[in-house]
């Protein structure tokens, strides 16, 4: 019941959901900014690219972190799609925005529908 109860009050909460992927972006925006440390490419690429690059780099850390998150709490591996569009929206426009050192034009978090 208790399970039950956390499935519908996630499942029907946005602020509950947005907060998670903020967790999530918090848990890993260090380790995808190593990864981009560690990459001379990283420095000469344009904001699109580098929108690119973090997508393709972070996805593996966002979704130990979500798997992580979602065990711990509790709560249902049906949450990971929406958990990871939202994640990765946000995780995006810091990257670019410490790699650059200037906010991402036009960012925003995505909603899921």
């Amino acid at each position: 019941m208790v399970v039950l109860r956390k499935w519908t009050f996630w499942r029907n909460s946005d602020r509950a959901l947005d907060q998670a992927a903020d967790e999530v972006v918090r848990r890993c925006r260090r380790d995808v900014m190593d990864r981009l440390r560690g990459s001379e490419l990283a420095d000469r690429m344009g904001a699109a690219e580098l929108r690119g690059y973090v997508r393709a780099r972070g996805a593996d850390l966002v979704d130990e972190t979500i798997g992580e998150l979602l065990s711990c709490r509790g709560l249902p591996e049906t949450l990971r799609p929406d958990l990871t569009t939202l994640a990765i929206g946000i995780l995006i426009p810091h990257v670019v925005h410490d790699v650059l050192g200037r906010p991402l034009v036009g960012a925003r978090k995505q909603r899921v529908a």
